[in-house]
């Protein structure tokens, strides 16, 4: 994968907005001495932008894990990932909320203190945004 976030930062052609790629880690991920079937590879899904969403703007899926339905608040900007996860949007000075979608249902990996979705905020030029999924990954 370091191989593959040192290839998408050549890839940027934006001058403000958000890039980053996106990653799945799948199977045994444990920390151990021998054998780990953990692996990550660069995924090939939808982005979604949202305005800054909090956990209770926002309905869950019957998926355990992190998927939702759907958010009550507005969608901002969507892109497709390349074949090596790479993902640019280009977006105005704003607090935002990032997903994936997989399989019809958006997936975030975290909230920040305030019950955020997966934010980032933009004040001027370029922001930087990785994501690994976890939802295939034993920990």
């Amino acid at each position: 994968m370091d191989l593959i976030y040192f290839q998408n930062a050549k890839k940027i052609t934006i001058t403000q907005g958000v890039w980053g790629t996106i990653s799945l880690m799948k199977g045994d991920c444990m920390p151990t001495a021998g054998y780990s079937s953990c692996s990550q590879c660069p995924v090939h899904d939808t982005i979604n932008i949202y305005k800054y969403t909090l956990v209770d703007s926002a309905t869950r899926t019957p998926r355990p894990g992190r998927f939702y339905e759907s958010f009550n608040t507005p969608i901002i900007a969507q892109t497709v990932c390349d074949d090596n996860g790479f993902y640019q949007i280009a977006l105005p000075p704003g607090h935002y909320s990032i997903g994936v979608l997989v399989k019809g249902e958006l997936y975030f990996e975290y909230t920040d203190g305030y019950r955020g979705i997966c934010p980032f905020q933009i004040t001027s030029g370029i922001v930087h945004f990785d994501e690994i999924m976890t939802y295939d990954a034993v920990f």
